[in-house]
């Protein structure tokens, strides 16, 4: 492994570490995941992460920065693929500044991508092996190598890129003790590369709603969006189409052991998915609806910081990342 490669690969993590030295204290235990779909393909498009109903305008500015490291290998066809091949490891680190204007609650997504061969192909590879679960044709290629293509449209190479900017604001509907519903809205800025394969080159636009409920220990949260593309992307034979996302998240809340560490936590489990914008277009891995479901911890430290972990696994093997890790943390 070459000292670059090092580097590449150690500095989302450095972001996170930075930030640690800052983060503020304590927020809420309740909000749901911050989930990517992480098929390049996806991120081409308007995906932002799950909200919380329960977050209203008048908190201040503050920003946020969560880590995304994604392990992906997706063809069109086995043994040699035809049009498509992805197999990478993504970092997308999402800077995101939070603002309010009266009751309205903003926010700016910029996301920092950095694509690379990695190393967990091997890791995967074994833990397939292991438990008898398919290896996705990994078999054809050498581990922890680089590819992304789409015949007569790009040919990407390893390295950094600025991601779609994403600007959404949120709206509180209803504000009660156990209940919450918000109005989400937002806008995708086409600041991806196209050429790349990175961004469509055109805007997105998207308006959803979110319900958020607490009872005691245990909290939810329900989100839905559709979103309309401003234009037709026409890359080779890709056409977009108006999608729709949903998101479910279910938690529970409590307190770790006094012997431990008397800190308040909180464990959520997740899944979201939906329409893909590629359906109809005849390639089983973009027409096939994403769907992912997640695993996260969020807990508070001795310092009253907050942090975040979690876990996504994909349900639609063709659509999605395999695996992915999500890290978070906000500071003002």
């Amino acid at each position: 492994m070459t000292g670059k490669r090092i580097v590449d690969m150690a500095m989302p993590l450095c972001f996170c570490l930075i930030a640690y030295s800052a983060v503020a204290e304590a927020g809420d235990m309740t909000a749901p995941l911050p989930v990517l779909q992480m098929n390049p393909l996806m991120l081409r498009y308007m995906g932002p992460t799950a909200a919380d109903a329960f977050e209203v305008a008048g908190q201040g500015h503050h920003i946020s920065i969560q880590e995304h490291y994604a392990n992906i290998y997706l063809a069109d066809r086995w043994p040699v693929p035809d049009r498509y091949l992805v197999d990478m490891e993504l970092s997308v680190t999402d800077v995101a500044l939070h603002a309010s204007i009266g009751k309205l609650a903003l926010r700016l997504d910029m996301p920092l991508q950095l694509s690379t061969g990695g190393w967990m192909d091997g890791l995967i590879s074994g833990f397939h092996k292991i438990f008898h679960l398919p290896n996705e044709n990994r078999r054809y290629r050498p581990n922890n190598s680089y590819a992304y293509t789409l015949t007569g449209a790009w040919n990407s190479h390893p390295g950094w890129e600025l991601g779609n900017v994403l600007a959404g604001l949120q709206y509180p509907v209803l504000q009660g003790e156990h209940n919450a519903l918000a109005l989400l809205a937002g806008a995708k800025l086409p600041t991806a590369s196209r050429q790349r394969g990175w961004g469509s080159g055109t805007w997105d636009t998207g308006i959803g709603l979110v319900d958020s409920f607490r009872s005691h220990a245990w909290f939810a949260h329900v989100e839905g969006w559709y979103f309309r593309p401003f234009g037709n992307d026409y890359v080779a034979f890709l056409k977009n189409r108006p999608y729709a996302r949903i998101s479910l998240s279910i938690g529970w809340q409590g307190r770790f052991f006094r012997p431990v560490s008397d800190r308040p936590f909180s464990f959520i489990i997740q899944s979201q998915g939906g329409m893909s914008p590629y359906r109809g277009n005849g390639m089983l891995i973009a027409d096939q609806n994403p769907w992912l479901i997640a695993a996260g911890l969020r807990w508070q430290d001795s310092h009253k910081r907050d942090w975040l972990f979690s876990i996504t696994e994909n349900i639609t093997q063709h659509s999605s990342q395999d695996i992915s890790l999500d890290i978070g943390c906000a500071f003002g």
